[in-house]
Protein backbone atom coordinates (compact mmCIF):
# COMPACT_ATOMS: atom_id res chain seq x y z
CA UNK A 1 0.00 0.00 0.00
CA UNK A 2 2.74 2.19 0.79
CA UNK A 3 4.35 1.96 -2.76
CA UNK A 4 0.84 3.23 -3.99
CA UNK A 5 0.78 6.03 -1.85
CA UNK A 6 4.61 7.07 -2.46
CA UNK A 7 3.95 6.34 -6.62
CA UNK A 8 0.91 8.44 -6.20
CA UNK A 9 2.85 11.03 -4.18
CA UNK A 10 5.54 10.67 -6.99
CA UNK A 11 3.09 11.69 -9.79
CA UNK A 12 1.86 14.63 -8.26
CA UNK A 13 5.35 16.07 -7.27
CA UNK A 14 6.15 15.47 -11.18
CA UNK A 15 2.60 17.28 -11.68
CA UNK A 16 3.30 20.17 -10.05
CA UNK A 17 6.90 20.39 -11.02
CA UNK A 18 5.94 20.61 -14.61
CA UNK A 19 2.90 23.13 -13.78
CA UNK A 20 6.06 25.59 -12.65
CA UNK A 21 8.02 25.14 -15.21
CA UNK A 22 5.42 25.84 -17.75
CA UNK A 23 3.89 28.66 -15.32
CA UNK A 24 7.85 30.03 -15.74
CA UNK A 25 8.19 29.48 -19.68
CA UNK A 26 5.03 31.24 -19.78
CA UNK A 27 5.99 34.12 -17.90
CA UNK A 28 9.20 34.48 -19.88
CA UNK A 29 7.57 33.99 -23.34
CA UNK A 30 5.46 37.19 -22.34
CA UNK A 31 8.62 39.00 -21.14
CA UNK A 32 10.28 38.58 -24.45
CA UNK A 33 6.85 39.45 -26.10
CA UNK A 34 6.43 42.71 -24.03
CA UNK A 35 10.34 43.73 -24.84
CA UNK A 36 10.32 42.80 -28.80
CA UNK A 37 7.27 45.05 -28.78
CA UNK A 38 9.17 47.68 -27.29
CA UNK A 39 11.80 47.33 -29.22
CA UNK A 40 9.91 47.57 -32.30
CA UNK A 41 7.89 50.48 -31.13
CA UNK A 42 10.82 52.60 -30.77
CA UNK A 43 12.09 51.85 -34.46
CA UNK A 44 8.75 52.21 -36.18
CA UNK A 45 7.42 55.59 -34.24
CA UNK A 46 10.34 58.10 -35.55
CA UNK A 47 9.92 56.28 -39.26
CA UNK A 48 6.27 57.20 -38.56
CA UNK A 49 7.11 60.77 -37.38
CA UNK A 50 9.45 60.99 -40.44
CA UNK A 51 6.57 60.07 -42.77
CA UNK A 52 4.60 62.76 -41.37
CA UNK A 53 6.76 65.51 -41.46
CA UNK A 54 7.18 64.28 -45.50
CA UNK A 55 3.28 64.38 -46.05
CA UNK A 56 3.20 67.89 -44.04
CA UNK A 57 5.87 69.18 -46.23
CA UNK A 58 3.98 67.75 -49.55
CA UNK A 59 0.80 69.10 -48.57
CA UNK A 60 2.58 72.62 -48.09
CA UNK A 61 4.13 72.91 -51.49
CA UNK A 62 1.09 71.66 -53.23
CA UNK A 63 -1.54 74.39 -51.55
CA UNK A 64 1.56 76.91 -52.32
CA UNK A 65 1.97 75.76 -56.05
CA UNK A 66 -2.32 75.65 -55.94
CA UNK A 67 -2.29 79.08 -55.08
CA UNK A 68 0.53 80.54 -57.14
CA UNK A 69 -0.23 78.89 -60.14
CA UNK A 70 -3.55 76.90 -60.99
CA UNK A 71 -5.54 79.53 -59.53
CA UNK A 72 -4.47 82.16 -61.52
CA UNK A 73 -4.44 79.58 -64.63
CA UNK A 74 -8.09 78.35 -64.03
CA UNK A 75 -9.13 82.40 -63.80
CA UNK A 76 -7.55 83.03 -67.03
CA UNK A 77 -8.82 80.22 -68.63
CA UNK A 78 -12.27 80.89 -67.33
CA UNK A 79 -11.84 84.57 -69.16
CA UNK A 80 -10.82 83.91 -72.08
CA UNK A 81 -13.68 80.49 -72.12
CA UNK A 82 -16.10 83.88 -71.34
CA UNK A 83 -14.26 85.66 -74.01
CA UNK A 84 -14.15 83.30 -76.83
CA UNK A 85 -18.64 82.72 -76.08
CA UNK A 86 -18.90 86.00 -76.04
CA UNK A 87 -16.95 86.84 -79.70
CA UNK A 88 -19.21 83.49 -81.02
CA UNK A 89 -22.51 85.06 -79.94
CA UNK A 90 -21.27 88.23 -81.14
CA UNK A 91 -20.26 86.56 -84.69
CA UNK A 92 -23.69 84.48 -84.71
CA UNK A 93 -25.79 87.45 -84.57
CA UNK A 94 -23.81 89.33 -87.42
CA UNK A 95 -24.23 86.09 -89.78
CA UNK A 96 -28.20 85.69 -89.21
CA UNK A 97 -28.56 89.34 -90.01
CA UNK A 98 -26.90 88.88 -93.06
CA UNK A 99 -28.03 85.56 -93.91
CA UNK A 100 -24.69 83.63 -94.06
CA UNK A 101 -26.10 81.69 -90.79
CA UNK A 102 -27.04 78.34 -92.74
CA UNK A 103 -25.74 75.60 -91.54
CA UNK A 104 -23.19 73.02 -92.51
CA UNK A 105 -23.97 69.71 -93.48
Amino acid sequence: MTTILSFSGTIALIRDIAIIALMIELLLFIFVLGFIALLLYKKVVPILRSANKATNTVEEISSNISGKLVKPLVSRSVFVLGAGQLLSLILGMSRKKRGDGEKDV
